[in-house]
């Protein structure tokens, strides 16, 4: 009867804690952050904000929430023989000063240009204003060859030599 006795109130002394996070507004915080430090046991609230944490023993302790873009709050809480029901928080928004962001890109031309490779880059702009078909623009770039059977619009055949890249 002891052991039975002993077990019960083991299993008394543990409960669960329950509430929402929500912002200013009272809208629902998804995925907040809430966790007890002193017992590093911790949960995530769900999509509409409600969290419950498990298996929380007897004792003083401060609970505290987190949620990127918002301040962290931390409130103490005292654990007995009830769960706690309704421990909500409203965090309000907060301001973070990022430092200076460079974003830096290259163009496929660009790329190729700067490679090991032997490259010439045609540029579809400059060439659409002449009156030229496919195989007198590529005749006058560097590493082709063209070999025609006859005159414009009859087949044309291709020798590339290098990379080349039409844009």
């Amino acid at each position: 009867m002891l052991i039975l006795s002993l077990n019960h109130t083991i299993a008394q002394s543990k409960v669960s804690i329950k509430g929402q996070i929500t912002n200013q507004d009272a809208k629902p915080l998804s995925f907040a952050d809430v966790l007890i430090e002193e017992l590093k046991l911790g949960t995530v609230a769900d999509e509409k904000g409600y969290y419950v944490l498990k298996q929380v023993p007897s004792g003083t302790y401060t609970l505290t929430v987190k949620v990127l873009g918002f301040k962290t709050q931390k409130r103490p809480i005292s654990v007995a023989k009830q769960d706690l029901n309704g421990i909500d928080f409203r965090l309000s928004d907060e301001t973070l000063d990022l430092s200076e962001v460079e974003v830096q890109c290259k163009s496929d031309s660009q790329v190729l240009q700067e490679s090991a490779k032997a490259v010439t880059v045609v540029l579809t702009e400059t060439v659409k204003l002449r009156t030229a078909d496919l195989g007198e623009v590529m005749a006058k770039t560097e590493g082709i060859s063209i070999q025609r059977g006859g005159g414009i619009g009859s087949n044309t055949r291709f020798a590339l030599n290098a990379s080349v890249l039409i844009k």
